[in-house]
């Protein structure tokens, strides 16, 4: 993802909600996952991901999605919501 090159994409107030919910959603459900679950995320992201590395593959793709929410989230303050 280049992100010195980006045009902007309006989303209303409640569609930018409902796409924070749905991340921390998502973010929680991996924090709880068991080991398989991870290995098949760590697989699906990088294939060459060796076994030893799942759970560090896994946890910089929930960290992400953590603080897209947390972005998210600031914007609405920002936006007054």
């Amino acid at each position: 993802m280049n992100h010195n090159t980006s045009a902007a994409v309006e989303l209303d107030t409640d569609e930018v909600e409902d796409l924070a919910d749905t991340l921390s959603f998502v973010e929680s459900w991996l924090r709880r996952a068991d080991h398989e679950a991870l290995a098949d995320l760590a697989d699906f992201i990088d294939p060459n991901t060796a076994l030893g590395n799942v759970r560090d593959v896994a946890d910089v793709f929930i960290i992400r999605l953590g603080l897209h929410t947390m972005t998210l989230r600031q914007r609405l303050k920002q936006a007054g919501r």
